[in-house]
């Protein structure tokens, strides 16, 4: 049966089992985070199972409030965020599917990119390529990463803007020696740096599709 009140949000029976298992005083605090504030303002839906050897697996959706932003511990068992599955999938080093717009017709492209932790990704390329002018004609892109080997692993489809910097200081901030073979210094001028923001992130998990907006 389902506990009475919409405030109790993050009733699963992973939540359930860990306040039967755990010692008094976690089920006081796992009892306080498994009620959310009145008002629900910006959430995500998210899907929370027991955590057995580091290894989280998802069969229920759960509802998380974006201001919590943390991981809650209690024993074996956990509730992750939205935004800390996302970047599991495109955080750090990845190749992502870049798509712009040429003449009115999707153009698409991999290109080596870096996740940052506010969900923006950089790339680093010629200033004269294809890209940089679609990209300045049309800032609107959309870009795919897929995070492993089997085809049933997460990925992400994101919907955002590109923009272009070739002011020094953002191409020393972002440059890397894995760059040299390229470009050989920050200072070369065909050397740019894109940044790409999103305004929707959907996750795809578990035969599931979770989304994320800014």
């Amino acid at each position: 049966m389902r506990p009475p009140g919409a405030k109790r949000i993050l009733w699963t029976y992973s939540i359930i089992r860990c306040a039967a298992e755990a010692p008094k005083s976690e089920r006081r605090g796992l009892e306080r985070h498994s009620e959310a504030p009145d008002s629900f303002g910006s959430s995500s839906l998210v899907n929370a199972r027991p955590l057995w050897h580091g290894v989280a697996v998802y069969p229920k959706p759960v509802r998380i409030h974006e201001s919590h932003n943390y991981i809650s511990k209690f024993g074996r068992y956990y509730v992750m965020s939205l935004k800390e599955s996302i970047l599991k999938v495109m955080g750090g080093q990845v190749v992502a599917a870049i798509a712009t717009m040429q003449e009115n017709k999707p153009a698409v492209r991999y290109m080596a990119v870096m996740g940052l932790d506010d969900l923006t990704l950089i790339g680093a390329t010629r200033k004269a390529s294809r890209k940089v002018e679609q990209i300045k004609k049309n800032p609107d892109v959309a870009l795919t990463v897929w995070s492993g080997k089997n085809f049933s692993d997460p990925y992400v489809m994101i919907q955002g803007s590109a923009k272009v910097h070739d002011d020094l200081e953002t191409k020393k901030k972002f440059w890397s020696p894995m760059l040299e073979p390229y470009f050989q210094k920050p200072e070369n001028p065909d050397y740019v740096v894109v940044r790409f923001t999103p305004r929707r992130i959907e996750y795809y998990h578990d035969m599931a599709m979770d989304v994320w907006e800014g």
